[in-house]
């Protein structure tokens, strides 16, 4: 991961649970892409789920992705 450009931190509620949405650019070998995860923290725990596409196709992919990481669901009274 090269050219790693951070562009936003936000706060917003994933089903219910707290989490922070990260927003990045970075290049691999002679792509340019465009990450943005979901980090969800429950008890001890923490859990990471993860969108990228590539830079220039992005767009296309921004309603999928974002109600992709906003369906996870963290299993109550799990281990």
């Amino acid at each position: 991961m090269t050219d790693h450009n951070f562009i936003d931190d936000s706060e917003s509620t994933v089903n219910v649970n707290s989490a922070h949405f990260l927003e990045s650019t970075f290049q691999h070998e002679t792509f340019n892409l465009r990450n943005r995860l979901a980090l969800l923290i429950s008890g001890a725990k923490a859990f990471v789920v993860t969108a990228t596409a590539l830079e220039e196709t992005r767009e296309s992919y921004d309603d999928t992705s974002d109600a992709s990481l906003r369906s996870f669901e963290l299993a109550q009274g799990g281990p």
